[in-house]
């Protein structure tokens, strides 16, 4: 019943009096209702945008990274590779720029016009350098990346970036600090509204007959006991405790106002740990572009110069040399395994998607690397499995990661079948279900909660990122990464995926 329909059943049997006091009562409460259904939700929904711009500056951090690698690279090694993949990362790049600075008004589009001009001034003498290349005139392509111009243009461009990040981290601050203090207002007006309407029902109880003495105990028990509650939570949530929800189950104005306030603390709560998220992936851009330009060119070297021996040294080679050659190859592709987890966390990336056979992507992710001879690998994969819609090069990352963490869980040897499956569903049409069923040590409960947070690892070595990069590439394509495990019987991932037939392919 609502809270208008009771005070009604009461006013049949009290004065005037008492349908002023519940008009004046009802008026107030919508009072507290506002700031929780409008102003905060406005609120959450600016630090929302604030999050959409910061990933499209990190995308810009990263990509004018990779422009200026791809430059160099291409002077030193002179691999059409480089200019190709400068071009494509600088078209992605001129577009989110134009996108930014567009859709930005005031200050902020002052910031993103400096950025661009600094970017398109430094896209200019790597333009240069590139066509002085293409004219076989490498010395004076040297020249370009060494003149201080260029570097003091790109220290202009990377200076404005974190200046950029630095503002936007006040401006965290105060949307979250604005959304607190709004929440305090509230409490303080409902404790207002609450005194305000005992203090009218206690002089009601005395002028009142027995019978609207029982009438008011109930009101004061639907209505008042209620706002009691949400005003105590009100003032925990002013002291910054997220962790409770307001359990009020009654149908009425109480109940929605009740829900609107959890969904309220559930939204703080998230956008709470989400700028301490987006601080970590600020810092995380600036450590991928460290990692991209002080490590990848080494690695590159190295495997180069393996390759190199391996091939100068031939079929004759001595067999501890050879073993030699093979672990450092080895290692430099798990060092690159790492970057590229890094790298993957750090940016968001749209899959590009594709018709083509699960089957199809497995055997690429199969191909990478050889299975060690102590592993006994099963394949249960069906002929005739319908099509799906991915960007293949993701999802081999995906199957690839996911093969290597099962090897990885069985050190001693152990058997790892995959398993493919067709799941029909009436409200999702098929989902096509790839299993990775390892006979390793298995997962602990505790760790299991965790096993998808960015950074958690059980391993001696391992950055942490590899099962979040994959999560976040499955969730991309509308499906789903899920883990069974109960140790130490071993684990299970499944890889839930929607037929092409669904996706519009």
């Amino acid at each position: 019943m609502r809270i208008r329909d009771k005070l009604l059943s009461g006013f049949f049997l009290m004065s005037l009096v008492a349908v002023a006091i519940g008009g004046i009562s009802y008026c107030r409460l919508k009072e507290v209702v506002g700031p929780l259904q409008n102003d905060i939700p406005q609120s959450i929904e600016s630090m929302r945008e604030l999050d959409h711009l910061d990933r499209q500056v990190q995308l810009m951090r990263y990509d004018a990274e990779v422009l200026f690698n791809c430059a160099q690279n291409y002077v030193s090694s002179q691999n059409v590779w480089w200019k190709e993949r400068y071009y494509a990362f600088k078209a992605q790049l001129d577009t989110v720029l134009a996108d930014v600075v567009s859709r930005n008004v005031g200050e902020s589009a002052a910031t993103f016009k400096q950025i661009q001009a600094e970017y398109e001034q430094m896209a200019d003498l790597q333009a240069e350098v590139i066509k002085t290349v293409d004219n076989k005139e490498d010395i004076e392509a040297e020249e370009i990346l060494k003149d201080r111009n260029y570097w003091e243009n790109k220290g202009r461009f990377e200076n404005l970036i974190d200046a950029y990040f630095s503002q936007r981290g006040s401006q965290y601050e105060q949307a979250f600090e604005s959304s607190v203090v709004l929440i305090k207002i509230t409490a303080q007006k409902g404790d207002l509204i609450l005194k305000n309407s005992l203090m009218l029902i206690l002089l009601w109880l005395v002028v009142i007959i027995i019978v609207s003495l029982l009438i008011g105990m109930i009101i004061t028990d639907t209505i008042a006991g209620p706002i009691e509650q949400l005003t105590q939570f009100t003032k925990k949530i002013g002291q910054g405790d997220f962790s409770k929800q307001v359990r009020i189950e009654s149908k009425d104005e109480v109940g929605a106002l009740a829900g609107a306030f959890n969904k309220m603390l559930k939204d703080l709560g998230e956008y709470r740990e989400k700028l301490v998220r987006n601080e970590k992936l600020a810092a995380m851009g600036k450590l991928a572009g460290i990692i991209g330009h002080e490590i990848r060119n080494p690695l590159t070297g190295i495997a180069n110069s393996v390759y190199f021996l391996k091939m100068k040294l031939g079929k004759n080679a001595d067999e501890k040399v050879l073993k030699h050659l093979n672990i450092m190859e080895s290692e430099v592709a798990n060092a690159e395994t790492v970057i590229e987890d890094t790298l993957d966390f750090a940016r968001e990336k749209d899959p590009v998607l594709e018709e083509t056979g699960i089957a199809i992507v497995l055997e690429k992710a199969l191909g990478r690397k050889a299975i060690p001879e102590n592993i006994r690998l099963t394949r249960d994969i069906p002929a005739d499995l319908p099509p799906v819609n991915v960007d293949a090069p993701q999802m081999m990352r995906v199957f690839y990661n996911l093969i290597w963490n099962a090897i990885q869980a069985m050190a001693d040897g152990g058997e790892l079948n995959i398993k493919v499956s067709v799941d029909q569903r009436a409200d999702e049409g098929d989902v096509i279900a790839v299993a990775f069923i390892d006979s390793g040590s298995g997962i602990s409960p505790e760790n299991l909660k965790k096993i998808f947070e960015p950074l958690f690892t059980t391993k001696a070595k391992g950055t942490g990122l590899g099962l979040s990069v994959c999560q976040d590439i499955v969730k991309a394509h509308r499906g789903t990464l899920e883990v069974q495990s109960q140790a130490p019987h071993g684990t299970t991932f499944t890889v839930r995926l929607p037929a092409a037939l669904n996706t519009g392919g």
